[in-house]
């Protein structure tokens, strides 16, 4: 095992070819997901299929990686051929790389019980929108305004329901956001 396997030719070409032809260099990265059965479904990205499942004790039959493992994995690849491109152009020979992604989870954010809990990984600590509140009355005209990363789209993703707020309480004409039945 070595890096200095990685074909350091075809990099130097590709990134000769980019400097000169920028728009070659821009692209759109795709995967086609499918669900399958249960909690399984199946990735497809070009050539090359991954096939997903969720944990027996959250429905799933345990038959493949779980879609939040995967992510973290993807994230360990990038990392890791990120190091071994840059260590072969300096001429450091990894003859051994081991890269270990965490991430904490809370199942409270994933199975609802817990309003103040997200979904998916426990990474955010940076509070986005911290006491924000607002009225608007019916029929009255309101403009929403503030430098770019105040919280504006955030804030109307959170009245839309289209992302949960951890703390706190949205309404719209008395009714709470976060409640399925009003999103419908």
């Amino acid at each position: 095992m070595s890096c200095s396997t990685l074909d350091m030719e075809a990099f130097a070409a590709t990134k000769s070819h980019v400097a000169e032809n920028p728009e070659d260099g821009k692209g759109t990265f795709e995967t086609v997901t499918e669900w399958r059965d249960g909690a399984q479904a199946v990735t497809r990205a070009r050539s090359f299929t991954i096939q997903t499942d969720e944990p027996t004790p959250l429905g799933g039959t345990d038959a493949a990686i779980d879609p939040m493992e995967l992510l973290l994995g993807a994230l360990g690849s990038c990392l890791t051929i990120g190091w071994v491109t840059q260590a072969n152009l300096r001429g450091v020979d990894y003859r051994n790389l081991k890269i270990t992604v965490k991430a904490p989870f809370d199942l409270r954010g994933y199975l609802a019980l817990v309003k103040d809990v997200r979904p998916g990984f426990g990474l955010r600590k940076k509070r986005i929108l911290d006491g924000i509140s607002f009225r608007v009355r019916e029929r009255e005209i309101f403009g929403f305004i503030g430098p770019n990363g105040a919280g504006k789209t955030t804030t109307l993703k959170v009245l839309m329901g289209l992302i949960r707020a951890t703390s706190g309480k949205a309404s719209i004409l008395g009714h709470d956001v976060s409640e399925i039945t009003f999103r419908r």
